[in-house]
Parts: structure tokens; sequence; C-alpha cells
């Protein structure tokens, strides 16, 4: 199991751009499509929240980094709606504790009106509701994928009362104009308007038992810092 890492900004602004060169230049994918400064927030709340029965909505190497990390985790549940990248992924499984499925839209999503491009609840019915087809609760659910709202909707039934929901792009403020009563909400957002940031919460864990916020608020700070020197935003 990997160790809690206390977060360092320059430590963070390092690992992405070596990530960066090891995927623009090398063309090597291992880890989860995200900000080190994001994952490290992951990584340390599923660190101390030791879940068991985990579901993620968009499948990705998250899929197979989180649980490789962590042997706690008993089952880790992704759906994926696009066929394409669900091949790609389920040929980098071998984890029997990891359950992919493909779950493809149900109509073809309009970009004009709701959804936001990101499909609405009609377009991604059949995705969205099928964890209820497990007929269990979760401890961890991660968000990384289509109609992100309609599943953060959905994740709060799903969710076991000290379990914890990630939202992934919290940046976008159409995810979480709408959030369920979630006893406990953490939102860190950056610069960036269409992608990065993240949504944590809880029904009744408070999120500082999982989470070193104040360390990770001052960290994004430094990197709000960092990208205006170098004109980022």
């Amino acid at each position: 199991m990997r160790p809690i890492r206390k977060p360092s900004a320059l430590n963070q602004f390092f690992r992405d751009i070596k990530e960066k060169f090891s995927q623009k230049v090398l063309k090597r994918f291992k880890l989860p499509w995200m900000k080190s400064k994001e994952l490290d927030i992951i990584l340390e709340v599923i660190s101390r929240l030791k879940p068991k029965v985990c579901f993620e909505w968009g499948s990705g190497f998250s899929t197979v980094y989180f649980p490789a990390n962590f042997p706690f985790i008993e089952k880790w549940y992704s759906v994926e709606h696009n066929p394409e990248w669900f091949k790609v992924i389920s040929e980098k499984i071998n984890d029997p504790r990891v359950d992919l499925v493909h779950i493809k839209r149900d109509q073809q999503a309009d970009h004009n009106g709701t959804g936001h491009n990101d499909g609405s609840y009609a377009d991604f019915k059949s995705y969205v509701e099928y964890p209820l087809s497990l007929k269990t609760h979760f401890d961890f659910i991660f968000i990384d994928g289509r109609a992100r709202k309609d599943c953060l909707q959905k994740a709060y039934d799903l969710i076991t009362d000290n379990g914890v929901v990630i939202v992934h792009d919290a940046n976008r403020d159409y995810y979480v104009s709408d959030i369920p009563p979630f006893a406990n909400v953490l939102r860190l957002t950056d610069y960036r308007k269409k992608r990065g940031g993240i949504l944590l919460a809880s029904k009744s864990k408070p999120i500082a038992e999982v989470l070193d916020i104040e360390a990770h608020q001052a960290a994004w700070k430094i990197h709000d810092i960092i990208a205006k020197i170098l004109v980022m935003r």
C-alpha cells in the first residue's frame, strides 16, 4: 500500500512535467489522467478511508491504478460507455477484484440541449443506473465519466453513511450546481474552467478525517501562483 504523501506543490508540479513527458514523448500511460495535486487527494482519501467496495463511473487508468495500490479494496466496479475505450482498459486489467462493464448510451447526446456536452440523464440512463443492479452500497464512489451531475445525484443513494464520493473535473460549475444533501462537502478549484478540480462529499464522515484539508489547500494556492507566473491562466 502506498504511504500517504504530504502534499508539496513543487513536487506535484515536477511530477506533472515528468508525466506529461512520459505520455507525450515516450507514449507511456500508467497514471490516471489528472494533475498530481488531484491524484494525491484521491490517494490520501482512499488510504485513510480504506474502502472495501468501490464504484467508478468512467473507466480509465484509474481503474487499474487504484485497486493495484490498495490491497484492502475487495471489489472495484467500473462502468464505461465508449466501446473503444472499454476495450483498451479491459485489456489492461488482470485483477479479479476489478469488474469493468460496457454500458452504451441510450440515445445520442443533444449537445445543444441539456448535458453541457456531458450527456443528459436521458442519454445515459442505463449507464447512470447500472450500479443499482449490483444491489449493494459502496464505501467509495469516483465520478469521472458522462452525465456526472446525474451520477452525483444517484451516488447519494448508493454511498454508505461513512463513505466518500469524489467528482473529478469539479471546476465545471454545472457538475456541482445541484449537490444532493450531503452533510460534508469540500470543493477545490483552480484556474482551469473546462477540466480539473475535485469535489468530495460524504453523508456523515467529516472530510477532515480522510484528508489534510489545510495542507492541500495551501498546495493548490501555490499551484495558482505558479500558473500566474507561467501565464497558464
